[in-house]
Protein backbone atom coordinates (compact mmCIF):
# COMPACT_ATOMS: atom_id res chain seq x y z
CA UNK A 1 0.00 0.00 0.00
CA UNK A 2 1.37 3.38 -0.99
CA UNK A 3 0.78 6.82 0.45
CA UNK A 4 -0.64 9.39 -1.98
CA UNK A 5 -0.05 13.02 -1.14
CA UNK A 6 -2.84 13.90 -3.59
CA UNK A 7 -5.27 12.11 -1.23
CA UNK A 8 -4.38 14.59 1.50
CA UNK A 9 -6.47 17.53 2.50
CA UNK A 10 -4.88 20.94 1.96
CA UNK A 11 -4.06 21.13 5.69
CA UNK A 12 -2.31 17.75 5.61
CA UNK A 13 -0.37 18.78 2.48
CA UNK A 14 0.63 21.97 4.27
CA UNK A 15 1.90 19.87 7.19
CA UNK A 16 4.03 17.83 4.75
CA UNK A 17 5.33 21.03 3.19
CA UNK A 18 6.29 22.42 6.60
CA UNK A 19 7.92 19.09 7.50
CA UNK A 20 10.24 19.47 4.52
CA UNK A 21 11.21 22.93 5.75
CA UNK A 22 11.77 21.61 9.28
CA UNK A 23 14.13 18.96 7.90
CA UNK A 24 16.14 21.71 6.22
CA UNK A 25 16.07 23.81 9.42
CA UNK A 26 17.55 20.90 11.35
CA UNK A 27 20.44 20.19 9.03
CA UNK A 28 18.91 18.73 5.92
CA UNK A 29 17.25 15.60 4.65
CA UNK A 30 15.84 13.16 5.38
CA UNK A 31 12.44 14.10 6.76
CA UNK A 32 11.99 12.20 10.05
CA UNK A 33 8.83 11.65 12.13
CA UNK A 34 9.91 14.54 14.36
CA UNK A 35 9.86 16.85 11.32
CA UNK A 36 6.39 15.55 10.45
CA UNK A 37 5.27 16.43 13.98
CA UNK A 38 6.74 19.93 13.70
CA UNK A 39 5.00 20.29 10.34
CA UNK A 40 1.75 19.26 11.98
CA UNK A 41 2.32 21.81 14.77
CA UNK A 42 2.73 24.54 12.14
CA UNK A 43 -0.16 23.48 9.92
CA UNK A 44 -2.83 22.49 12.47
CA UNK A 45 -2.01 23.40 16.07
CA UNK A 46 -5.75 23.48 16.79
CA UNK A 47 -5.92 19.72 16.14
CA UNK A 48 -3.29 19.15 18.82
CA UNK A 49 -5.22 21.31 21.28
CA UNK A 50 -8.50 19.52 20.54
CA UNK A 51 -7.09 16.00 20.78
CA UNK A 52 -5.20 16.59 24.01
CA UNK A 53 -6.45 17.03 27.53
CA UNK A 54 -3.47 19.25 28.36
CA UNK A 55 -4.09 22.59 30.01
CA UNK A 56 -0.90 24.11 28.64
CA UNK A 57 0.40 25.04 25.18
CA UNK A 58 1.24 21.63 23.72
CA UNK A 59 2.66 23.11 20.53
CA UNK A 60 5.34 25.03 22.42
CA UNK A 61 6.24 21.92 24.43
CA UNK A 62 6.42 19.78 21.30
CA UNK A 63 8.70 22.26 19.55
CA UNK A 64 10.94 22.63 22.61
CA UNK A 65 11.17 18.86 23.08
CA UNK A 66 12.12 18.23 19.46
CA UNK A 67 14.58 21.08 19.33
CA UNK A 68 16.30 19.73 22.44
CA UNK A 69 16.81 16.45 20.55
CA UNK A 70 17.51 18.00 17.15
CA UNK A 71 18.98 21.49 17.52
CA UNK A 72 18.38 23.95 14.74
CA UNK A 73 21.22 24.01 12.25
CA UNK A 74 19.96 25.43 8.97
CA UNK A 75 21.83 24.19 5.95
CA UNK A 76 23.87 26.48 3.82
CA UNK A 77 24.33 25.92 0.15
CA UNK A 78 22.05 23.93 -2.07
CA UNK A 79 20.02 20.88 -1.08
CA UNK A 80 17.92 18.70 -3.34
CA UNK A 81 14.71 20.40 -4.38
CA UNK A 82 12.59 18.07 -2.24
CA UNK A 83 13.94 16.44 0.93
CA UNK A 84 13.33 12.72 0.98
CA UNK A 85 11.39 10.78 3.56
CA UNK A 86 13.18 8.47 5.94
CA UNK A 87 11.78 4.95 6.14
CA UNK A 88 10.29 5.75 9.56
CA UNK A 89 8.55 8.91 8.29
CA UNK A 90 7.27 7.01 5.27
CA UNK A 91 5.90 4.31 7.58
CA UNK A 92 4.09 6.97 9.65
CA UNK A 93 2.39 8.23 6.50
CA UNK A 94 1.37 4.74 5.36
CA UNK A 95 -0.10 4.21 8.85
CA UNK A 96 -1.95 7.54 8.37
CA UNK A 97 -3.45 6.18 5.16
CA UNK A 98 -4.49 2.96 6.93
CA UNK A 99 -6.04 4.95 9.80
CA UNK A 100 -8.05 6.99 7.31
CA UNK A 101 -9.34 3.86 5.60
CA UNK A 102 -10.09 2.10 8.89
CA UNK A 103 -12.14 5.09 10.00
CA UNK A 104 -14.04 5.05 6.72
CA UNK A 105 -12.72 8.47 5.68
CA UNK A 106 -12.20 9.38 2.03
CA UNK A 107 -9.23 11.64 2.66
CA UNK A 108 -5.98 11.82 4.61
CA UNK A 109 -6.19 14.72 7.02
CA UNK A 110 -3.93 16.14 9.66
CA UNK A 111 -5.70 13.92 12.22
CA UNK A 112 -4.58 10.81 10.31
CA UNK A 113 -0.98 12.04 10.25
CA UNK A 114 -1.21 12.51 14.02
CA UNK A 115 -2.47 8.92 14.36
CA UNK A 116 0.38 7.71 12.15
CA UNK A 117 2.89 9.52 14.36
CA UNK A 118 1.37 8.04 17.51
CA UNK A 119 1.50 4.52 16.09
CA UNK A 120 5.14 4.44 14.98
CA UNK A 121 7.73 4.13 17.78
CA UNK A 122 9.93 7.23 17.53
CA UNK A 123 10.99 10.27 19.50
CA UNK A 124 7.89 12.01 18.07
CA UNK A 125 5.53 9.36 19.44
CA UNK A 126 7.33 9.42 22.79
CA UNK A 127 6.93 13.20 23.02
CA UNK A 128 3.23 12.89 22.18
CA UNK A 129 2.77 10.07 24.71
CA UNK A 130 4.60 12.08 27.39
CA UNK A 131 2.16 14.93 26.76
CA UNK A 132 -0.79 12.60 27.27
CA UNK A 133 -1.78 11.91 23.66
CA UNK A 134 -3.11 8.46 22.88
CA UNK A 135 -4.11 6.93 19.57
CA UNK A 136 -7.37 5.65 21.07
CA UNK A 137 -8.40 9.11 22.29
CA UNK A 138 -7.49 10.79 19.00
CA UNK A 139 -9.27 8.05 17.02
CA UNK A 140 -12.41 8.44 19.13
CA UNK A 141 -12.44 12.20 18.64
CA UNK A 142 -12.01 12.04 14.85
CA UNK A 143 -14.18 8.98 14.19
CA UNK A 144 -16.97 11.09 12.69
CA UNK A 145 -14.58 13.09 10.50
CA UNK A 146 -12.12 15.95 10.74
CA UNK A 147 -12.44 18.04 13.88
CA UNK A 148 -10.55 20.98 12.41
CA UNK A 149 -11.30 22.61 9.06
CA UNK A 150 -9.37 20.69 6.39
CA UNK A 151 -10.39 23.07 3.57
CA UNK A 152 -11.88 20.51 1.24
CA UNK A 153 -11.29 16.80 0.93
CA UNK A 154 -9.17 14.83 -1.50
CA UNK A 155 -9.24 11.21 -2.59
CA UNK A 156 -6.93 8.90 -4.46
CA UNK A 157 -4.49 6.03 -4.12
CA UNK A 158 -1.28 6.30 -6.12
CA UNK A 159 2.43 6.48 -5.42
CA UNK A 160 3.52 9.32 -3.15
CA UNK A 161 4.40 12.21 -5.41
CA UNK A 162 7.39 14.46 -4.78
CA UNK A 163 9.08 12.22 -2.23
CA UNK A 164 11.78 9.62 -2.39
CA UNK A 165 12.20 7.01 0.30
CA UNK A 166 15.51 6.83 2.13
CA UNK A 167 17.23 3.50 2.50
CA UNK A 168 18.54 4.53 5.98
Amino acid sequence: MNFDEAACTPVARRALFFARGEALNHGGPPVEPEHLLLGLVSADSELLRLTSDCRFDVTARIRASIESLMPLKPVSGTWPEVPHLSISASTCLVVALNESRNLGHTHIGSEHILLGLLAYPSAASQILNDLGFSADTVRDRVRGGSITPQIGQATGNAVLRGWTISSE
